[in-house]
């Protein structure tokens, strides 16, 4: 084989890649590739490789705000409902002021977790009558 007429399997690609099989398996096809379009290929591969990391990041970090809030929701009953509301003024105000989507979101996750504190103070202290002291 000359240089130009390099014939490229899974297993090489995958290895150069770093990344599962199936990914490689569509984009390159085991087709005969010219070192150009193989570097075009590796480029896409990457591109793709480090947004599934940012998904899969994502994904842990919604996990993660989800958890959060069913546990302050378990707490209180009724932060619940403050919470939605709580939520829907801040993108009323957020929208009135044109903040970018990433600023509204922002906005809905603090919003959504504005009472975190309260996951730590024992219901005792929190359902108190009367002062704090």
């Amino acid at each position: 084989m000359n240089r130009n007429d390099k014939f490229y399997n899974i297993e090489e690609a995958t290895e150069m890649l770093e990344i599962s099989e199936q990914e490689v398996i569509n984009m390159i096809t085991l087709k005969k590739i010219d070192e150009e379009n193989l570097k075009e290929v590796i480029k896409e591969a990457r591109n793709n490789m480090y947004k599934n990391k940012l998904l899969k990041r994502n994904s842990i970090y919604n996990s993660i705000i989800l958890s959060l809030e069913r546990i302050l929701w378990e707490k209180n009953r009724e932060t619940k409902g403050h919470t939605e509301r709580l939520k829907r003024l801040a993108l009323q105000l957020g929208s009135a002021i044109n903040l970018p989507q990433n600023k509204l979101d922002e906005l809905v996750l603090l919003s959504t977790l504005h009472d975190i504190g309260k996951v730590a103070i024992p219901d005792k202290i929190l359902m108190k009558k009367g002062k704090l002291t």
